[in-house]
């Protein structure tokens, strides 16, 4: 495969005029830019962009884990979110299971995929 893929992220945030943002790719992918944390600014419309790049070998399902910071005022706050990229076609079944919780909720298990920042 080897594709490359460009990519724009926009987060919006309150009372800040500067955002701090890190990329971290899983295994799968190849982050190559930004490679270190970026220092972000408010455009007219009141969010933050980042151009991201990143490759991968392998078709499937990947993600690019997000944390982004703010800081003003004597205090900062902090998120971190995933983002998952398809790459390819996905696959026409999944295997998914489901169960009605105590209240008749229904639930649907699926398999854990973690991994350390």
């Amino acid at each position: 495969m080897g594709a490359e893929l460009n990519l724009t992220l926009s987060l919006r945030a309150h009372a800040t005029e500067r955002l701090t943002v890190a990329i971290k790719a899983d295994s799968a992918l190849n982050l190559i830019s930004p490679l270190t944390p970026v220092e972000l600014t408010r455009d007219s419309d009141g969010r933050f962009n980042l151009d991201i790049s990143v490759r991968t070998p392998a078709a499937g399902r990947h993600y690019l884990r997000i944390y982004a910071t703010t800081a003003g005022q004597g205090a900062s706050m902090s998120r971190s979110m995933s983002v998952g990229i398809q790459v390819g076609d996905p696959p026409s079944s999944t295997q998914k299971s489901s169960t009605n919780a105590d209240q008749g909720e229904k639930l649907r298990r699926m398999k854990a995929d973690e991994s350390e920042p």
